[in-house]
């Protein structure tokens, strides 16, 4: 029995975000798309209004995607370590598919559709830090937790923008993550050696970067 082919709207999705991680973000245009899917130039306009329609979904399924990793990590008796995982999953992504993490935080021109998608991954984030206040960390207000988990977000942020542009090598990634997350919980009430030990449990998904 024949399968089905995908919806046209699927498989010029799944051409722009192919093109974009295999050829970077000048590949992605209607021309090209409607080549991929085997449809015309009109299907763009037809099913996204547009290529700024085709960005809006090709952000929204990264920040998917990002939400998702998010939550494989769980909830463990070790909330620390939850949030370094987290770091994992975001430094991964950041390192493994890096034309889509250019295009979701790297282009000014996109920046403002993440601004928006990206806060599901935030709230993932800040509740993952909330769950060490009061715990492993200082007794925070709601605002300070939430800029905590943004110290934690710019820190590996920095870290993969640095080593997408060559300063840092794999290596270097890990180490500065590592360090920089147990200054931050070190800063905000953890004891450095119990800091140590969540952070490098937590990052162990970064283990094979050398």
């Amino acid at each position: 029995m024949m399968r089905e082919a995908p919806p046209i709207r699927d498989r010029m999705l799944a051409a722009a975000l192919t093109v974009l991680t295999t050829e970077g973000q000048a590949a992605v245009t209607a021309r090209r798309l409607a080549a991929e899917a085997g449809v015309s130039t009109m299907a763009v306009y037809t099913h996204f209004g547009g290529m700024d329609g085709v960005w809006q979904e090709v952000l929204a399924e990264g920040c998917r995607r990002l939400v998702a990793g998010f939550d494989e990590v769980g909830v463990s008796a070790d909330p620390v370590a939850d949030v370094a995982a987290f770091g994992a999953v975001y430094v991964r992504a950041g390192l493994t598919d890096p034309e889509l993490y250019r295009a979701m935080f790297a282009d000014p021109r996109l920046s403002e559709i993440t601004d928006v998608l990206a806060d599901e991954a935030l709230d993932r984030l800040v509740g993952a830090v909330g769950r060490c206040v009061g715990v492993r960390l200082d007794d925070l207000d709601e605002p300070a937790v939430t800029g905590v988990a943004y110290q934690f977000w710019i820190l590996w942020h920095g870290a993969v923008s640095l080593a997408l542009v060559g300063l840092l090598k794999p290596r270097q990634v890990r180490r500065t993550v590592t360090e920089g997350m147990i200054g931050l919980c070190t800063g905000h009430g953890d004891s450095p050696d119990r800091a140590a030990r969540s952070v490098r449990r937590g990052l162990r998904g970064l283990a094979d970067l050398a």
